[in-house]
């Protein structure tokens, strides 16, 4: 499915624009407040089409959380991990000496997700 139909889908299931002001109201609602510490686990196509995507929803939440509080949001790097384990794509065996050596370090600031969706 391409992009723009994706978004179609989620355009056609969503009865009213999802925006940062009613996702603060959501957010309080389910008593998110200041200095709150919460894991969020996300999915855009799950919240509905949202006004500004998926940095409404981050500011929705610091908006709400503050910076008195913690958000963190679950993500993983698997570019970081050992290409023997890789299946989605994997690579030829010949490969992975190459890989170990020139991949580059982790890095928190830097360091894309991947499968993780939009919001993290």
């Amino acid at each position: 499915m391409k992009q723009w139909e994706k978004e179609k889908f989620v355009v056609e299931r969503t009865s009213t624009p999802i925006t940062k002001t009613s996702l603060i109201k959501d957010f309080e609602n389910i008593s998110l407040k200041k200095g709150d510490t919460v894991i969020v686990h996300s999915s855009m196509s799950k919240l509905g089409w949202t006004v500004g995507g998926p940095n409404s929803v981050i500011e929705a939440l610091m908006d709400v959380i503050t910076r008195e509080g913690t958000i963190a949001m679950p993500t993983m790097t698997t570019g970081n991990t050992d290409p023997r384990r890789w299946n989605y794509p994997s690579v030829p065996k010949e490969w992975w000496p190459i890989i170990r050596a020139e991949r580059p370090a982790y890095q928190p600031e830097a360091t894309p997700t991947r499968g993780m969706g939009r919001i993290p």
